[in-house]
């Protein structure tokens, strides 16, 4: 590989017969800092190794007026060790394929140009410590960045860009603030590693499905015009926010599996859906919602660190799509969230307590049976015990001393005592405290069986 300094570039430039150049195969060493500001159509730089100070990429130019001009500048199989800035440039096209740019300084900034490419190979990723893109307008451009991997950070701030395509990268994190994205936003497959944020921003439709989000993603005072696809996300460290945000079409984060999602005065005006994500926790706070919104399989691991206004809203949309046995799930999260406020007064304590071991707040007939059969037998027994020390005509009691009741006999009596109304039972009418125990077992036994037909209808019409 050939070596050229500054000065010998900068003097192939100026003697080239052409109006496109190729530097082919040379290592490039910057003594100090280089400045390339030439009016050519193209320059094409392939195999090439850049070291030493920075070097400026500026006032590259293209002529509007004349169709088929092709004003480019491309980088092909090269690696860069200096800083790196495009700026103030009107291109047609700009390109990094399969490059390594090992710099904190990768800029690209102040220019008008209608395609970027930084795309690398399926089995060779570009090698790319950080990239920030600054006050570009390009309106009727696309951004392609693909199959990448940056160690450090995407930064985009202040632009407008046409279509923009991120997928498949690996990357440390992503900033973008004050920027407009007017037609697609594509990022799909990507792999980002730590915190990420996007503040200020309007996208028209984005697609961010299938990607792992790293640790978080933070949306703030961003405005979502078209439609948004947050679906198949699968990492349980993902914490999702957003704050202050607007969407205006539809949005899915359907067959998700994140940490958790967040929302904080956000508005909804159109459907959004949140069918079979899992997460750890989800919070609604100032949240609304135009139309309704889909929360069928959703499923919270740690229900218990949501707040009641959350719950409540999800169970109140939950009613609105008739889904009855989700919307009974969350009534008894409601419930047990509850149960654990110390501002509840002591009846309605009670009351839930006796919800929750009786059916868990209609969800579990099983536990109702438990419940009904469990207070037979404790005022079975205690009837018992009473009758050891009362006069009475009822015949069993616990006194093991006298003769022992058969089996046949005492699961008789309990049955009695548990499914009959005992009003014409003479035995247990014989004594005062027995038949008021009758009457107190009575209560319990029908409150279970009432809760265990209120399970069963679970299932049934609402």
């Amino acid at each position: 590989m050939k070596i050229l300094n500054s000065k010998d570039l900068l003097q192939l430039m100026n003697n080239a017969t052409e109006n496109r150049i190729k530097v082919n195969d040379f290592e490039i060493d910057i003594e100090d800092h280089l400045d390339i500001n030439l009016n050519i159509d193209s320059i094409e730089f392939n195999n090439c190794f850049f070291k030493g100070g920075r070097i400026d990429f500026y006032d590259f130019v293209r002529n509007d007026d004349i169709k088929d001009q092709f004003c480019s500048l491309s980088f092909v199989d090269c690696i860069f060790g200096n800083d790196l800035y495009i700026k103030n440039c009107c291109l047609y096209s700009l390109e990094f394929k399969n490059v390594h740019i090992l710099s904190n300084n990768f800029s690209i900034s102040s220019s008008d140009i209608s395609r970027i490419s930084i795309v690398g190979s399926p089995g060779r990723y570009n090698k790319i410590f950080c990239l920030t893109l600054n006050g570009l307008s390009f309106k009727k451009t696309s951004i392609d960045i693909r199959l990448n991997e940056f160690e450090g950070m995407i930064f985009i701030n202040n632009c407008i860009f046409r279509e923009v395509t991120i997928n498949a990268n690996i990357i440390d994190k992503i900033n973008i603030s004050g920027s407009i994205f007017e037609e697609s936003f594509n990022f799909w497959r990507n792999q980002l590693i730590s915190e990420s944020f996007i503040k200020n921003c309007s996208f028209n439709e984005l697609k961010g499905d299938h990607s792992n989000y790293g640790q978080s993603m933070n949306f703030n005072d961003t405005k979502f015009l078209g439609n948004c696809n947050f679906e198949r996300i699968q990492n349980r460290r993902t914490l999702f926010k957003f704050s202050k945000c607007n969407f205006d079409k539809y949005i899915y984060f359907d067959k998700s599996d994140i940490y958790e999602i967040s929302f904080d005065t956000v508005f909804f005006k159109e459907i959004v859906s949140f069918q079979n994500l899992n997460c750890d926790k989800i919070k609604l706070n100032r949240t609304h919602f135009d139309k309704v919104a889909f929360f069928n399989d959703l499923h919270i691991r740690n229900p218990d660190n949501c707040d009641l206004k959350t719950i409540r809203l999800i169970k109140n949309h939950l009613l609105k799509v008739e889904n009855k046995i989700d919307y009974l799930k969350y009534s008894a999260i409601e419930h047990n969230n509850l149960l654990r406020s110390s501002k509840l007064n002591i009846n309605d304590r009670i009351l839930l307590n006796l919800n929750k071991q009786s059916n868990d707040f209609g969800n579990n007939w099983i536990l109702g049976i438990k419940f009904t059969i469990k207070r037979g037998v404790q005022f079975f027994l205690l009837l018992l015990i009473v009758n050891n020390f009362v006069i009475s005509k009822y015949p069993l009691s616990l006194n093991f001393k006298g003769e022992i009741a058969s089996y046949s006999q005492i699961l008789t009596e309990f049955l009695k005592f548990i499914f009959s109304l005992g009003f014409d039972n003479k035995e247990i009418q014989s004594n005062g405290f027995l038949y008021l125990i009758f009457i107190a077992a009575k209560i319990f036994i029908g409150y279970g069986i009432y809760q265990t037909i209120s399970a069963f209808r679970k299932y049934g019409k609402s």
